[in-house]
């Protein structure tokens, strides 16, 4: 017997779900826009999940209502920091 197919925002909602029982969270914060460490951290959770189940970062972009470039940091592919030339024209900036 084969599993239902859900829909993407079926599959969000069950997601969302899933981490807000295991973090004891609420779903509806793990979907608003707080910046607490650990919402922060089950809408990670989230993302990755949905991305491992095949799903698109643009289209979990579009489903949590985050900017691509948030699910893309959340995935691991961007990085926070600088540019080694950015940081040193800053540096030289500063002390100037």
């Amino acid at each position: 017997m084969t599993e239902p197919t859900l829909t993407p925002r079926e599959l969000l909602r069950n997601v969302i779900a899933e981490v807000a029982r295991e973090n004891d969270l609420d779903p509806a914060q793990i979907t608003g826009r707080d910046r607490q460490h650990d919402l922060v951290h089950a809408r990670v959770v989230v993302a990755k999940r949905l991305r491992a189940r095949g799903m698109s970062p643009e289209r979990i972009a579009h489903l949590m209502h985050l900017h691509r470039s948030t699910v893309q940091f959340y995935l691991g592919k961007r990085s926070r920091q600088r540019k080694p030339d950015a940081v040193a024209a800053h540096k030289e900036e500063v002390l100037s």
